[in-house]
């Protein structure tokens, strides 16, 4: 009779117990679901290791031979992408200044993932010239860095291809006496906003098209800009750097 009692008292606390179990275990359950919840768009966690961005310049492409070197560098990339990873890939013309979107952007989540991706590239290296000659690269550059798509990965690999010449209502190589005033000129064009890009664990290859035709003056402009352009990197300063790789095809 005793016992019988015991058991009737314990059973409420069973219950209520075996309540609270199932309760923290849904708790947990929801709050690794939210934290690993992927993007419907791009198939994407929420936290990323790893952001590969490829920024091409079809303008500056004109020889099979620099198409042909530029689809085995990315392809070579592509192999380096891990699982879990995000790529962009980005085409740069005259409607960059305020229509630059990615033609890709996804997450390695399965087996067709580089299939899709070096489809997008292709697309990219094969592009038509517009008529307009305006390459606004540094101005696309700042608007990736900026945006980034809110999405903040522990590494950035950043490969642009393209002669590098920058041609735009901001600021054109071209027209520009010397360095120190093509600096200037842009940081004005962008008085009141970010003058350059801030690079956060971020590596910038720089895949040099060869121009056909450049002056000693037009080539300091050049070199020089972009080693102050990508002058601000960041963090782990095993996680970032700047490389230049200059392509055939002249």
């Amino acid at each position: 009779m005793h016992l019988s009692q015991n058991s009737k008292k314990l059973w409420p606390l069973l219950w209520m117990l075996f309540c609270c179990t199932v309760l923290i275990n849904c708790i947990l359950l929801y709050q690794f679901d939210k934290k690993n919840q992927r993007d419907r768009f791009t198939g994407c966690l929420n936290k990323i290791e790893q952001k590969h961005v490829f920024v091409i310049d079809p303008s500056s492409i004109h020889s099979t031979q620099t198409q042909s070197e530029i689809l085995s560098r990315i392809t070579q990339q592509a192999h380096k992408i891990k699982r879990e990873d995000l790529a962009l890939v980005y085409v740069i013309n005259g409607q960059s200044m305020s229509e630059l979107q990615p033609v890709f952007k996804a997450c390695h989540t399965d087996t067709n993932f580089e299939k899709l991706f070096l489809k997008s590239v292709q697309y990219a290296v094969y592009a038509q010239t517009q008529h307009s000659t305006a390459i606004p690269l540094a101005e696309a550059l700042l608007d990736i860095e900026l945006s980034q798509h809110q999405i903040q990965p522990k590494q950035t690999r950043l490969f642009i291809f393209s002669n590098f010449l920058q041609n735009s209502q901001n600021l054109s190589f071209a027209q520009s006496t010397d360095l120190k005033a093509a600096i200037n000129q842009f940081k004005l064009s962008r008085l009141g906003g970010v003058q350059r890009p801030t690079f956060i664990n971020t590596t910038a290859y720089l895949h040099i098209i060869p121009p056909a035709q450049l002056t000693e003056n037009l080539l300091n402009i050049r070199d020089g800009f972009w080693i102050w352009f990508f002058g601000d990197m960041r963090g782990d300063r095993r996680a970032y750097g700047l490389e230049r790789h200059d392509l055939p095809g002249s």
